[in-house]
């Protein structure tokens, strides 16, 4: 007679986490996914000790880094990180308004904008 076996004798190790064999999930539980996070700053010395300090972080990956408002929407759209870090004084568009906009769907003339500086005729 063969033995059953249980989801918990049939594991194969892979670093911090187990994987379960083919058909075996239950009770198992999942690696959360990475928090993607990104950082607006003006300054750089602000920007490189965040990035500093999430990259240390297990399971927090620094997504991206900007510097302007204007380069705060263009990222966030790009890279459509799961938390913003903004700084609310920022040059040529407030933290704030780049939020609002970032969250917003582009208009008109922001693709266009994009598009030519693409190469785009």
């Amino acid at each position: 007679m063969i033995p059953r076996l249980a989801a918990s004798d049939i594991v194969q190790s892979a670093g911090p986490y187990s994987v379960p064999a083919a058909g075996f999930t239950e009770g198992i539980a999942q690696a959360p996914a990475p928090v993607r996070i990104l950082s607006v700053d003006d300054h750089p010395l602000l920007r490189e000790g965040i990035a500093a300090i999430v990259n240390s972080e297990p399971g927090m990956p620094l997504a991206g880094t900007a510097s302007s408002g204007r380069e705060a929407i263009e990222k966030y759209r790009e890279l459509q990180p799961d938390v913003t870090l903004m700084d609310l004084r920022l040059p040529n568009l407030s933290g704030i308004d780049a939020l609002i906009s970032a969250s917003s769907p582009p208009t008109y003339c922001e693709q266009e904008a994009s598009r030519r500086r693409a190469g785009g005729n």
